[in-house]
């Protein structure tokens, strides 16, 4: 079987993608605010991805679903979707309980760290530079605008354990994306597939920490959870995909430190939370990141 696929200097299209999707994703965290209450953290998580694959599933299908041919392939897939779909969401379960939302915000944010640090020595096409580095520092920073300087005081005093709990679920979703790329298939219907077997690992997850799936829930609960599958998990994972595939992992992992940006934001939007100045200043210090990244390639 031949390498991964050689990935290209992003381009602004790309680059509209991979805001969107992180737009998607901020808004998301609003709809979990208002889904988990009903559902649970865990059964949460497999209905969206179930309900992503059968988003996915029928389109793959319709421009030409093909099977993979070989256990190593298969294999990679049940790693992705037990590194993107299951395990992650039971550390970061289990580590949030123990941490404030500040420390868990930082901690997540090493992920573009992780992400250009494993790919300088996994990827020979996704090499460290000095914009990348730049860019995971501005992304940082823009995390720090959000939380506050205190939150880098509570990393001390916080659950050590808490902590490295929450750095090995983001280690897991590195390791998924560079996964990814060593997958000689088309993403649509990888996608489908990672989605359908991250939902089955998550049924016996989910019986066992949260006992019997919750089959009632209010209309808008319904409504963001449909949200919640075919948006923020069917249609965004078939982004997230593509952009791996094309532009790299640790390209598109610098795009994470929005999420909680444009979480503020939505929530103000949705919930009418308050939002002040230092949002948009955080923003700005992620984008300018990306930027900066793209341009240095």
């Amino acid at each position: 079987m031949s390498g991964p696929k050689t990935i290209r200097k992003p381009t602004l299209l790309d680059l509209f993608l991979l805001i969107t999707t992180m737009a998607t994703w901020g808004l998301a965290f609003v709809a979990m605010k208002i889904v988990v209450p009903e559902t649970g953290p865990y059964w949460l998580t497999a209905y969206r991805s179930l309900l992503g694959c059968l988003f996915v599933l029928p389109i793959a299908l319709w421009i030409g679903f093909s099977w993979p041919k070989d256990w190593g392939t298969w294999s990679k897939i049940l790693l992705i979707s037990a590194l993107m779909f299951s395990l992650p969401v039971v550390l970061i379960s289990a580590a949030v309980e123990h941490l404030d939302a500040g420390v868990a915000s930082l901690l997540m944010g090493t992920g573009p760290f992780l992400a250009i640090l494993s790919g300088h020595f996994v990827a020979k096409d996704e090499k460290m530079t000095f914009a990348k580095v730049v860019a995971v520092v501005l992304g940082m920073a823009g995390i720090l605008t959000i939380v506050g300087p205190e939150a880098v005081g509570n990393l001390g005093s916080a659950n050590f354990y808490a902590q490295l709990t929450l750095i090995a679920a983001s280690a897991c979703y590195v390791t998924a994306g560079y996964t990814i790329r060593r997958i000689q298939m088309p993403f649509l219907p990888l996608t489908a597939l990672c989605l359908l077997f991250g939902s089955m690992m998550m049924v016996p997850v989910s019986l066992i920490l949260s006992g019997a799936p919750p089959i009632s829930l209010t209309q808008n609960s319904l409504l963001w959870m449909l949200f919640l599958g075919v948006i923020a998990s069917g249609l965004a994972f078939i982004v997230r995909f593509y952009l791996i595939q094309n532009i790299g992992y640790s390209m598109f992992a610098l795009g994470v430190n929005m999420i909680p940006v444009f979480g503020v934001l939505m929530g103000a939007l949705v919930l009418g939370e308050v939002i002040t100045l230092k949002v948009a200043l955080a923003l700005a210090f992620v984008m300018s990141g990306i930027f900066i990244a793209r341009w240095g390639s």
